[in-house]
């Protein structure tokens, strides 16, 4: 099996999966709900967030003017029940780390979204709250406060909804404080929105909001707003804010001056609408950016480029709690060269690929085999030759619309073999593909100015209808998939872990995508009787073994550029395509050699139970026989190849661990050669 876009098709007695366009790993910019009852906004915008990842932390080491005037921070959760939160105003206790001209008597303030005081605190141990806040801070590693001091701090259970939190001297005094927010324990509403405003200059004035990940990767919106910032009545605001995102190592991970100027503004302002965000005029010179961000902590910075200082405010957003799917929605609408705007809609197909009496057997999606680790995201359609000549049999456009891309590609298999790739727009929303046709059609080439480039992809918009003729393909499998941006699978823990692949996370159940008759038609040829008949992609079940994963680290479905194969990697533990009882794990790499699958001696436990409570779990593996056949262990002599030792972690983390030629009475427990895996 070749790297992604470079996949062999089905040829009789072999199996192989794939997809054939490039891979891409780079971020649309989004928007999320403005949250900031002073900011503007509002809190029933929110949906749900995700239980995998969250934000958990912000700090801001920020100057309060003297006269009384607050720096000002917010935050947004999501969910039910209550939250609770550690909020600290320190500015006397920093002068330990050196902190010269800090704020002398800090004072902090919790406002709802309605503007009703939540909580207020002017000394941390008075009134004999210093116990708590000093559990709170050890529990989340936050520095001591000294003892006596006048810092500020207060623990309070939020639910859901927005805060702000407003910081100023008691005495109107002016000067430097740290305003931090953690969120405490793991249960009830998660942070959903961070925000910052306050006055940005230069240097040790420079605008800085720190924050944590914790869990899952998230795509995060980053946003500096200045200009947008006087629709509101604030005055002298930061004329030109430049935004810019950096690692735990001050690695500069993004950047941007000028939010206009991203790859895509229309798709910005369209997501900012969608999603609730208060808009950002043309022209306005305020910055966002978005990056996809794993566990760990990260600083926002806003500085004014030409040097000039002025009120701004720093806006962190958990995109994945709005909207998981924004991203690859994003992402798949640019793969496929769809034109922003089109028109969304739900489209029945009406054709079949090929012929009723050229049609073999139909495969459905979920093959996992080879080097294709995860369950294959599309299904294989068989002509009824399978030992017929290329460009034996026509394929046919499966409903009316737009063909959008073609790609080609180049094999030598002792002769020079071409195939292509080719996508169909059907709505906005509903799309679908071929892969490895033989040969395309003439009609259609002529359409495309310059042709089909030898070895590369072209965009396209060339009209089709449904039963139109667009190929021809011969004695090997013809991949076929349907996607719908507006019912992404619930099999996918975190989506933005297949942005290489953004279709993945989108694709349904073909059969159901088309009219009632035809549907009829396939399924006459479908083998297998598993529900849904169509197979799956997606089997993840967020704290539960059953899944993909990804060795933690190396950048979910892309992989590490490691040199053996992006699937290097890939583990995922699955149930078979076709006989859907049976319990596949599959290896990217089994013992440090290659790619293998196995089925599992006793078929139990069932991935599906298992969760972190059941500790140690032992996988006997058994070889397989016609994977890609009805019967996977058929054939099977019993003899176990090895055991594989699993442990579900919090967090949707793995630990796993081979034991080639082992049983599992030969395994005892985990060594230093244990793998941690993440979803």
């Amino acid at each position: 099996m070749r790297g992604c876009g470079e996949r062999e098709g089905l040829p009789a007695g072999a199996t192989r999966a794939g997809s054939a366009l490039p891979i891409m790993r780079f971020s649309f910019p989004r928007a999320a709900v403005g949250l900031l009852a002073l900011l503007v906004g509002s809190a029933t915008a929110l949906r749900a967030a995700n239980a995998t990842g969250t934000l958990v932390n912000l700090s801001t080491r920020i100057r309060v003017a003297e006269g009384g005037t607050p720096a000002i921070v917010g935050c947004a959760l999501s969910g039910g029940g209550t939250r609770a939160v550690l909020v600290r105003a320190v500015g006397p206790s920093l002068a330990a780390f050196g902190v010269g001209g800090t704020l002398g008597d800090p004072k902090l303030t919790i406002f709802d979204a309605a503007g009703r005081t939540v909580a207020t605190n002017n000394n941390w141990d008075a009134g004999g709250t210093g116990a708590d806040i000093v559990a709170a801070g050890g529990g989340v590693g936050a520095f001591g406060l000294l003892a006596g001091s006048t810092d500020a701090a207060v623990v309070v259970n939020l639910g859901a909804g927005s805060y702000t939190v407003h910081v100023a001297g008691a005495d109107n005094g002016g000067g430097v404080v740290l305003i931090e927010l953690y969120a405490l324990g793991a249960a009830g509403p998660k942070l959903v929105n961070l925000s910052v405003r306050g006055l940005a200059g230069q240097g040790a004035d420079t605008l800085t909001a720190g924050f944590v990940v914790r869990g899952t990767p998230r795509t995060l919106l980053t946003r500096a707003i200045g200009p947008a910032l006087a629709a509101f009545g604030v005055l002298g605001t930061l004329p030109n804010p430049r935004v810019s995102l950096l690692d735990n190592g001050q690695k500069l991970l993004g950047e941007n001056r000028d939010w206009g100027q991203v790859p895509d503004p229309a798709a910005l302002k369209t997501a900012m609408t969608t999603v609730g965000a208060f808009a950002l005029s043309p022209g306005s010179l305020d910055a966002a950016l978005t990056s996809v961000m794993g566990a760990g902590s990260y600083t926002a910075q806003v500085a004014e480029e030409t040097g000039r200082t002025g009120e701004a405010l720093i806006e962190v957003y958990d995109v994945s709690a709005i909207d998981p799917y924004l991203t690859s929605r994003g992402q798949l609408l640019s793969a496929f060269n769809i034109p922003p705007g089109t028109p969304a809609g739900a489209v029945k197909l009406t054709h079949l690929p090929l012929a009723l009496a050229d049609l073999g057997d139909l495969l459905p999606m979920g093959l996992a085999i080879f080097e294709h680790v995860t369950p294959a995201d599309h299904m294989y359609i068989w002509p009824k030759n399978r030992a017929s000549a290329p460009g034996t049999y026509q394929v046919f456009a499966p409903g009316d619309g737009f063909i959008t891309s073609i790609s080609h590609r180049i094999a030598f298999d002792g002769v020079e073999r071409s195939d292509y790739r080719v996508t169909f727009e059907h709505s906005g929303s509903v799309f679908s593909y071929y892969d490895l046709i033989d040969v395309m059609d003439a009609a259609v080439i002529a359409q495309i100015p310059g042709g089909i480039p030898r070895g590369g992809s072209v965009a396209a918009r060339v009209p089709v209808k449904g039963g139109q003729a667009v190929g021809r393909i011969g004695g090997r499998t013809l991949d076929f998939a349907v996607l719908d941006t507006e019912r992404p699978s619930a099999g996918f823990v975190v989506p933005d872990h297949y942005l290489s692949e953004p279709w993945k996370v989108f694709t349904v159940d073909p059969y159901e995508a088309f009219t009632d008759v035809t549907k009829a038609q396939l399924l006459t040829k479908a083998l297998g009787a598993q529900v849904p008949r169509g197979g799956r992609v997606g089997y993840d079940v967020s704290g539960r073994l059953v899944g993909n994963w990804f060795v933690e680290g190396t950048n979910g479905y892309f992989g590490a550029n490691d040199p053996r194969g992006y699937w290097y990697g890939h583990l995922s533990i699955v149930y078979h395509f076709i006989e859907a009882r049976s319990i596949i794990v599959s290896f990217g790499n089994f013992a440090g050699l290659s790619a293998r699958q196995f089925g599992v001696k006793g078929n139990a436990p069932l991935p599906e139970s298992v969760a972190k409570e059941a500790g140690l779990v032992k996988y006997e593996l058994l070889s397989l026989g016609l994977i890609d056949g009805p019967e996977p262990l058929a054939g099977n002599n019993g003899v176990v190849q090895g055991t594989v030792l699993l442990q579900v972690l919090d967090d949707d983390r793995l630990r796993a661990e081979t034991f080639p030629g082992k049983t599992a009475a030969q395994v005892s427990g985990f060594t230093s050669a244990a793998v941690v895996y993440e979803r």
